[in-house]
C-alpha cells in the first residue's frame, strides 16, 4: 500500500484544513454573539418561548414578588417576544406610577425557554420639604392636609393632590388667584432622593367692590343684598373682610330664589 502523499494530496489536505478551522472560527463567533445579544429583543420578528423565571432589579423598597405578580408574566407561561403579554407587563407596571422607567429584558435563553428580568427605575423619595410663602400657622395646617411625609414616594399624583389641596385652602380665605410651583433638587448625600420645595404665591385677596342687580323690577337692591347673607360689597362690610368665596356666593344665589319663590316668583 502506497503511504506517501503528492503534492497535490498535501495541498487538497491544507485546503480541507483551512475550511474547518474557518467553520470552526463561524461556530464560536455565532456562539458569542448569541450570548451576547441574550438581552436583545429584535421587535422585526416574534418568537415563542416558555418563560424559565423572572427577576426584578433596581427596586429598593418595594416588594419584588408583589411586582412580579402585577406583571402578570409567570413560570412555564408560553410568550410571544416581543408579544403582548411583554407589552401588558410593561403597562402594568407603569400604571402604578411609581416608576421612571421601566424595561423588560432577556437575561438568558436556553432552546425554546427564556429567563426575563424586569428593570425599574423606581421614582424619587421625599428628603426635606420646604414651604415658601406661607406663614407659620399655614404651614402646619397644610402639611397636615397634604399629609406627604419624608421618606415617602413622589409621585406626579401626589404633586397634583397637594397643589389642589393649597389652591383649595386659600380659594376659602378669598386667595382665588393662588399659584403653586414644584422643585424638586436632588438630594447630594441620599441617591435617589430629592428635596422638595413648595413655592406658593398667593397673590392678592380678590374683594368684593360692588354688587349690581339685573332685572330686579319688584324688589329693591338693598332688599335683595340684605338676603346675601356671606357676600358683601366691601364698602358695606365694616366688620369682617369683603372676600369673595365661590361656594358661599353660590349659597347666596339659592337664597335669592327661595326669597323670589316664597313671594310668588316660581321662575
Amino acid at each position: 500500500m502506497n503511504n506517501f502523499w503528492t503534492n497535490d494530496d498535501m495541498k487538497v489536505i491544507d485546503r480541507l484544513k483551512g475550511i474547518l478551522l474557518t467553520v470552526i472560527l463561524i461556530l464560536l463567533s455565532s456562539a458569542a454573539n448569541s450570548q451576547e445579544q441574550a438581552g436583545v429583543i429584535d421587535y422585526s420578528t416574534s418568537d415563542d418561548y416558555i418563560i424559565g423565571g423572572v427577576s426584578i432589579s433596581g427596586v429598593r423598597f418595594l416588594d419584588t414578588n408583589a411586582l412580579i405578580g402585577i406583571s402578570g408574566l409567570r413560570i412555564n407561561q408560553e410568550v410571544s417576544v416581543p408579544g403582548e403579554a411583554i407589552t401588558n407587563a410593561v403597562r402594568k407596571l407603569w400604571q402604578q406610577g411609581l416608576f421612571s422607567d421601566v424595561r423588560v429584558t432577556i437575561v438568558k435563553r436556553q432552546a425554546d425557554t427564556i429567563y426575563l428580568d424586569i428593570a425599574l427605575q423606581e421614582r424619587p423619595r421625599i428628603s426635606s420639604i420646604r414651604y415658601n410663602g406661607l406663614k407659620t400657622s399655614e404651614t402646619t395646617d397644610l402639611s397636615e392636609k397634604i399629609n406627604m411625609p419624608v421618606g415617602s414616594q413622589l409621585t406626579s399624583h401626589q404633586l397634583e393632590k397637594t397643589r389642589k389641596i393649597i389652591t383649595d385652602f386659600f380659594v376659602e380665605k378669598g386667595f382665588l388667584n393662588t399659584t403653586v410651583e414644584f422643585i424638586q433638587k436632588d438630594d447630594p448625600d441620599q441617591p435617589n432622593n430629592v428635596i422638595l420645595t413648595v413655592d406658593v404665591d398667593k397673590k392678592e385677596k380678590v374683594k368684593i367692590e360692588e354688587i349690581t342687580f339685573v332685572g330686579n323690577d319688584n324688589f329693591s337692591s338693598r332688599q335683595l343684598r340684605r338676603k346675601m347673607k356671606n357676600t358683601k360689597m366691601k364698602k358695606m362690610n365694616f366688620l369682617k373682610a369683603s372676600k369673595f368665596i365661590s361656594d358661599k356666593y353660590d349659597e347666596d344665589k339659592d337664597n335669592l330664589y327661595t326669597f323670589y319663590n316664597d313671594n310668588g316668583y316660581k321662575d
